[in-house]
């Protein structure tokens, strides 16, 4: 058995269970550590995942008083980060040495003070800076010092993508805890100084509005000058890559890669370059769980020869300082801030629950809601994980499944206004979420005494009659999809003749694009940058629009308007073809673009032969596939070992997992999907908004010239925007 030094581990959420505790594992440290946690949910993970663990359901205050005692000498600090500060105090006055996860702590001064104490105290403090033992960043180390790259010119990193970290609380979306720069960004920042020294800043641009920022471009400059570009996101799909450019040549990796690529100008060399032993502790296979393998032999190491850790205090205290002056820098972006507020009283003082509050139309609804200066919004939300849009603004979000009624009432307690926007998207429970959610929704609101509930739905129900069509149209579903919003927009209607005080009303809207969105703004994007876009029947196909914040002025009238009571309306700007609204959208970039109908592209993808390389596709690019790895500890390695062995094609996948093509059976040139004749195909529809216009006195104060020009805004920033799109 080994006897060497004993870990309190202080925190039991995802990055312990995902990420620390296999390494202890595959180090056979586990009959040294004790978990900490007063979390049941991390009681429950962490013995089912790990049995041979010792787990304490406990605050970390008392466990600390209590660590010598019981023989601990070091802790391993992985609370949220807010409370970073607190336990390493309290561990260092107890004489532990200490090991804190990134950040040490959120400002200069505090990691200053902690870095100072512990010095004071001989303590050995250490941080969690693991990409420092990425193999790929310490070959490119050792490449930049041999001088393969000459003068450096410019760095350009990128890392970002949806939120999909297991997090079993919403502390990563609260404004005490920092947003995307403090979690990912502090990683960056820490690679950028260990490859070239300290860093200065010049500029910082995030989407903070209140809460925890969940987009940031950050530039700085090397002591040379060279500048240094961050990009960090929390909700859009980012490369992924690190780009060093210099007089002699360029170095790239990927932030989870094993190599990095080297291309020489003059040389014409093209090569990958490893370490002949990535790590000094160990011979581990050079992947994500042997950097925490690595990182706690160095701090083990550290204590017990009194000697540095890896990443200190006094390192700490440089990233520290340059998080200070990005968040004393804060910039909302062009594309932030909502251009529609004709009347901020509309809606009069109370509490607001926004159910869907974490997607695209219900970021900007809340966005608008706190512009307009609610402060008592709440969002009920199945899973934290994608609380990342939604946790910009000081919202609050409360665990509720909309299948468990008796959650759904306390979410809605005292709620003045209730906007409903939730639907079933994915897995067994989609169906009984569309509809049985929504009455869960409406009867809390009415037991609430909310005075209204506004429910959003789609015009999408209405079919593709042809002509023109308003409310007074009977429902064509020609999806599942279609039916179930069809049976929960009916049963709404239906309950407002009994709803007492609460008033209800349904908006059905177009097609939504802006900022944020998907089908009709982003997704068409990496379609053009993939080379995967086409024209449906040449573009002649109509497409009814409206401009996300006009959706949002129609929800917030909705639920304003007396007269909305019973009653459903259209939300629709106008409509244009496909071919015009893409154009104005991409400009010259959608010149030349090939045009098929559904029926050829059926033949195409019908005469396509599946290839071994195709399953490896489909598996490494499966959102399913790595959720389940991601939520099974013992799985953990699953995702490395994949991206080892496969890690042109991972790469390339995560890339462009939402613009996936279909190979062409002989030149092997890329097709578009067939399902590209459903989302932008021939309709022959004309949505008429005349009663939105007319009772709720909704207009569409963005027109569709100005909506596309921040939509591109938007583009621009996250790296979308193909070239040649000009208005």
């Amino acid at each position: 058995m080994d006897h060497g030094t004993r870990y309190l581990i202080l925190g039991g959420g995802a990055v312990v269970s995902e990420l620390h505790l296999p390494a202890f594992a595959g180090l056979g440290w586990m009959d040294r550590v004790r978990v900490v946690d007063p979390s049941p949910q991390a009681a429950e993970l962490i013995t089912r995942g790990y049995p041979q663990a010792e787990f304490v359901r406990a605050d970390f205050r008392a466990a600390i008083a209590q660590a010598r005692e019981d023989g601990f000498a070091a802790a391993l600090v992985a609370l949220p980060n807010a409370l970073h500060e607190e336990a390493v105090d309290r561990a260092l006055d107890s004489r532990l040495d200490v090991l804190c996860e990134k950040p040490l702590a959120l400002t200069r001064q505090t990691c200053a003070r902690l870095a100072a104490k512990a010095s004071r105290l001989d303590r050995v403090l250490g941080v969690a800076m693991v990409r420092r033992f990425a193999p790929a960043v310490r070959a490119a180390r050792q490449a930049i010092a041999a001088g393969w790259l000459g003068d450096v010119e410019s760095v350009d990193s990128q890392w970002g993508g949806p939120f999909a970290w297991p997090a079993q609380s919403g502390a990563y979306f609260r404004a005490e805890n920092g947003g995307v720069l403090a979690n990912l960004g502090v990683h960056s920042l820490d690679m950028a100084d260990f490859l070239f020294g300290p860093l200065e800043p010049v500029s910082y641009v995030d989407d903070w509005g209140g809460g925890a920022e969940a987009n940031a471009t950050y530039t700085l400059r090397i002591g040379s000058g060279a500048p240094v570009t961050i990009a960090l996101s929390y909700t859009t799909e980012l490369s992924n890559l690190v780009t060093i450019r210099g007089s002699r040549g360029e170095l790239q990796f990927d932030h989870e890669a094993t190599t990095a690529r080297f291309r020489g100008l003059a040389s014409g060399i093209d090569a990958s370059i490893t370490l002949s032993r990535p790590f000094e502790h160990g011979d581990w296979p050079p992947a994500l769980p042997s950097w925490f393998f690595e990182q706690l032999s160095v701090f083990d190491r550290a204590i017990r020869l009194r000697g540095r850790p890896d990443a200190t205090g006094d390192d700490a205290v440089r990233i520290a300082s340059l998080i200070d002056w990005a968040y004393a820098h804060h910039r909302t972006p062009i594309a932030g801030p909502s251009a529609v507020r004709t009347n901020p009283e509309l809606l009069s003082t109370g509490r607001i629950v926004v159910t869907g509050g974490t997607g695209f139309v219900g970021g900007h609804l809340i966005e608008r809601l706190v512009a307009d200066g609610h402060d008592d919004v709440i969002l009920p939300v199945r899973s934290y994980r994608s609380g990342a849009n939604a946790g910009r603004f000081r919202v609050e979000m409360v665990q509720a499944d909309l299948l468990d009624r008796s959650r759904v009432h306390k979410a809605l307690h005292g709620a003045r206004y209730v906007f409903h926007l939730a639907y079933g998207r994915d897995g067994q429970d989609a169906g009984r979420v569309t509809v049985e959610g929504t009455k869960h929704v409406v009867d809390a609101a009415i037991a609430a005494g909310a005075e209204a509930v506004v429910v959003v739905s789609t015009t999408a129900l209405f079919g593709d009659p042809g002509g023109e069509v308003d409310e007074t149209a009977p429902y064509a579903p020609g999806t599942e999809y279609e039916r179930l919003k069809a049976q929960a927009e009916q049963w709404t209607l239906g309950r407002a003749s009994s709803s007492g005080r609460t008033r209800i009303a349904v908006v059905n809207a177009a097609c939504v694009y802006g900022p944020h969105g998907r089908m009709f703004t982003e997704l068409p994007a990496r379609f053009l940058r993939g080379g995967t876009f086409c024209w449906i029947g040449d573009g002649r196909g109509l497409v009814n629009y409206v401009y996300v914040r006009n959706l949002v002025d129609a929800l917030i009238r909705a639920a304003a308007s007396c007269e909305a009571h019973g009653q459903r309306f259209i939300a629709c700007d106008g409509t244009t073809t496909w071919r015009d609204f893409f154009t104005r959208l991409f400009g010259a970039a959608v010149d030349g673009l090939p045009s098929y109908t559904r029926a050829e592209l059926d033949r195409l993808a019908s005469a396509r032969t599946p290839r071994l390389r195709d399953l490896g596709r489909a598996m490494v690019g499966s959102p399913e596939v790595w959720r389940v790895i991601g939520s099974n500890p013992q799985l953990s390695r699953i995702k490395s070992l994949a991206r080892t062995a496969l890690p042109a094609l991972s790469s390339r996948v995560r890339t462009t997992r939402d613009a996936s093509s279909i190979a062409a059976p002989n030149d092997g040139r890329p097709l578009p999907p067939v399902w590209l004749a459903d989302l932008y195909g021939p309709a022959t529809t004309r949505l008429a908004s005349g009663k939105a216009r007319r009772v709720l006195g909704w207009q569409s104060a963005v027109d569709l010239d100005a909506g596309m020009a921040q939509s591109r805004e938007w583009l621009q920033q996250i790296g979308l925007l193909p070239d040649g799109s000009q208005p």
